[in-house]
């Protein structure tokens, strides 16, 4: 290990172990993230503010023998613009020029230090930004996919009892169906209480485990034996599942899966289209996570140094009807 003795060596140390240290696979058990597709239009350090524009939904298609004539009744084309204000979640922590200092000169090491203070530093934005994209903003008005889904499905069942769970997310996708919404697959989020509870049914007549059903309801046109033999493979490319878990591909989209996270109250869930083309939500994030170093410099070698962390991103509903709470499940 290089010897620290000086200002210079210290920052310079502190800098690139903070710049160096690998954040992507930090990132990975982030929830919000995978649950709506990413605006890669809107970009920008500095953008606080964001126009968004939604299409209202054009009449139904007319069935008739002829051609299409150039008189014909059109829609015409209404955009509907909200600008929202884009929330920044930031962390961040300082240390001391004494402290680098000393810890170099002893067994502890300061990259350690430097590391695991970044490893929770970012820890807490992770658990801060599935928040936002569940539950929003409140105090500002930034609308989560929890607080902004459209429906409410209501059941006194709770997912301990086998069969329950498959009623509940079968009566959330009637509500969304008849909202016109039909994706290839669905969403399910839940909070580790009511998932636990899911993972622990089995039918006692079929010796099929709850689990089994509801990933089949959640992914139309499947076949159960897909989520009951790990080895069952579809024809075609198989995309990435979630660690722990078996999610093949399917010919017409992506996978529907099941996702915990304490930011879904115990006894409600949220059922949602998956929806890789945007249609009825998206993620808007003009600033990804990025990480700052510095120092104070009217005291630049008594100062500590400083490392921030910080993001902007933004959960943006088109079509509430197309997201369903689920309440009354516990």
């Amino acid at each position: 290990m290089a010897t620290i003795t000086s200002f210079e060596t210290a920052l310079q140390f502190f800098t690139k172990a903070v710049d160096t240290y690998p954040i992507l696979p930090l990132r990975q058990p982030i929830i919000g993230r995978r649950l709506l597709e990413v605006n890669p239009t809107i970009k920008g350090i500095g953008i606080r503010n964001v126009d968004v524009y939604t299409v209202q939904e054009m009449k139904d298609a007319v069935v008739s023998m002829s051609s299409p004539l150039p008189d014909m009744n059109r829609d015409r084309v209404n955009l509907k613009r909200d600008n929202l204000q884009v929330p920044c979640i930031s962390n961040g922590f300082e240390i001391s020029q004494d402290e680098i200092l000393a810890y170099s000169n002893s067994d502890l090491k300061i990259i350690d230090i430097v590391n695991q203070s970044v490893t929770s530093a970012i820890y807490k934005i992770n658990k801060a930004e599935d928040n936002l994209i569940i539950n929003g903003f409140v105090p500002q008005g930034v609308i989560g996919l929890y607080n902004g889904a459209g429906q409410s499905y209501s059941t006194a069942s709770s997912f301990a009892t086998s069969g329950n769970a498959a009623k509940a997310i079968t009566g959330a996708i009637a509500l969304a169906n008849a909202a016109n919404v039909f994706p290839s697959a669905w969403n399910l989020v839940l909070n580790p209480s009511e998932f636990n509870k899911l993972t622990a049914c089995t039918a006692a007549n079929t010796n099929i485990p709850d689990l089994a059903w509801v990933k089949m309801i959640l992914n139309p046109g499947s076949d159960l034996d897909e989520f009951l033999n790990p080895m069952f493979v579809l024809p075609g490319p198989q995309m990435q599942s979630e660690p722990g878990s078996f999610t093949p591909a399917i010919e017409n989209g992506p996978r529907g899966g099941i996702y915990t996270t304490p930011a879904i109250t115990p006894g409600t869930g949220l059922l949602l289209p998956v929806d890789p083309d945007r249609l009825f939500m998206q993620l808007v994030i003009p600033q990804d996570i990025m990480t700052d170093v510095g120092y104070d410099p009217k005291a630049s070698k008594f100062s500590p140094y400083y490392c921030t962390i910080a993001e902007r991103l933004l959960p943006h509903i088109k079509q509430p009807l197309a997201l369903v709470q689920l309440t009354n499940i516990a």
